[in-house]
């Protein structure tokens, strides 16, 4: 279960499309919720002619109108959730000082909302979202509204999170996501599919020449009796979840594309996904897969770091 869920708003609409799923969250983890916004300062670059008294008078209006906002959002959140809902207006440029207040604080989960395209190739993610999921070590669920977001409603239905899919790889990365996603669910209920994508073998002669076709099938389906194999064993070893849990092996080009692939054609909820990354340069790279999948899926997903 998670203890507490950090939600970054700015005041937009758009922002506020990851209450629904932070109410959802808490109401079925009893999660206390912090909504966050960070402080927006006067214009540094407001022409110099403006006298220090219209700044200050500025900056006080604007402290008004963000804690008034905040506590608009907090009221409303709180009506469907029975645990405690706080507000945190914080100081300072908007990625660091979020990334600050989410390692600093005891914080589970972070729920926020991300722009982005629909496609495997072309594909993109806010700066802010960005940046967190690079640098944090704690879960974030991203969530891409549909074009016609509205206001946080807390008379609308609780959007569904019960059918996740944790695409596994047979590493600790790729198995990080489960854990994460058992989190999500109540008690004795969802269903969790793991699914592996199996890539089909390349042969270094033409595929024209039957041989060298011949070996690539054989390469192919012992590809996948290991990749259902391994997805056995994983099952009966998490059988006492208290999920349901099943498995498919499918085959694509590229891990990516055949896990967005499977979530666009079945009935799929979320993705939760391990990611994996290095430092280089003061900043965390993820891996190929991960990186695609969350910045082309278009139903939420869960970056889980390992």
């Amino acid at each position: 279960m998670y203890r507490s869920i950090v939600v970054p708003l700015d005041g937009s609409v758009f922002a506020e499309s990851a209450l629904p799923y932070a109410a959802a969250l808490a109401e079925r983890t009893g999660a206390a919720i912090r909504l966050v916004l960070v402080h927006n300062p006067f214009p540094q670059t407001a022409p110099p002619a403006i006298s220090a008294e219209h700044r200050l008078r500025w900056e006080s209006d604007n402290r008004a109108r963000e804690s008034a906002y905040l506590e608009d959002a907090r009221a409303r959140i709180a009506l469907p959730v029975d645990g405690p809902v706080s507000e945190v207006l914080l100081e300072g440029p908007v990625t660091s000082t979020l990334e600050e207040y989410v390692e600093s604080e005891d914080v589970g989960l972070v729920v926020m909302t991300t722009h982005g395209r629909a496609g495997f190739q072309r594909a993109w993610l806010g700066s802010v979202a960005d940046h967190l999921i690079r640098h944090v070590t704690v879960p974030i669920l991203l969530i891409r509204p549909s074009n016609g977001e509205v206001q946080f409603d807390p008379d609308l239905p609780e959007p569904p999170l019960d059918r996740i899919l944790v695409p596994v790889d047979g590493s600790d990365v790729g198995e990080a996501g489960l854990d994460a996603a058992l989190r999500m669910l109540r008690p004795g209920s969802g269903q969790i599919t793991l699914l592996r994508v199996v890539a089909p073998p390349y042969a270094m002669t033409s595929p024209y020449i039957p041989h060298a076709a011949e070996l690539d099938r054989e390469e192919l389906q012992h590809r996948m009796e290991e990749a259902e194999s391994y997805l056995e064993k994983f099952v009966a070893a998490r059988k006492e979840e208290g999920v349901e849990l099943t498995a498919r092996v499918i085959q694509d080009y590229h891990p990516a594309h055949g896990i967005l692939r499977f979530a666009a054609d079945e009935p799929v909820d979320l993705i939760a996904m391990g990611t994996r990354g290095r430092h280089a340069v003061s900043r965390v790279l993820l891996g190929s897969t991960s990186d695609k999948v969350i910045r082309g899926a278009m139903i939420p997903v869960l970056a889980v770091k390992h």
